[in-house]
């Protein structure tokens, strides 16, 4: 698992530090204040205990554009709460980032059937 305190910042490319990403061997391919946006959203509808991974295309540097794809692990058991809880993060997270395409995945305590790709997303993705 690797975790975003891993990463550092390698090299600007003459960017201003807001659009700076932040690099290493593989990188992610969001910036500081885009991370930030996606933590706070995520704090601010399902708690300062949920967890976020960020996966897919955006953690590999060899691929372009992309979607965000995003895994929230939420302490949360009930699955209208969490439904409704969902809901409210993508209307925050659009309205903070603008729109583009945002895929999440949110696992909670009671899935009775985890889906493979919950764990590839915690395998392969950053840890916010």
């Amino acid at each position: 698992m690797r975790y975003l305190d891993e990463y550092i910042f390698a090299s600007f490319r003459g960017e201003s530090m807001k659009e700076c990403y932040i690099y290493t061997n593989n990188f992610m391919r969001l910036t500081p204040e885009q991370v930030n946006i996606i933590k706070r959203a995520v704090i601010d509808t399902f708690g300062d205990t949920a967890r976020i991974w960020l996966f897919g295309s955006r953690v590999d540097d060899h691929k372009r554009g992309g979607d965000i794809d995003l895994l929230i692990d939420t302490e949360e058991t009930d699955v209208t709460r969490i439904v409704k809880t969902e809901l409210a993060f993508l209307v925050k997270l659009q309205r903070q980032l603008g729109e583009q395409k945002i895929d999440v995945l949110v696992d909670y305590p009671t899935r009775k059937v985890t889906p493979p790709i919950y764990e590839v997303a915690k395998q392969t993705g950053i840890l916010l």
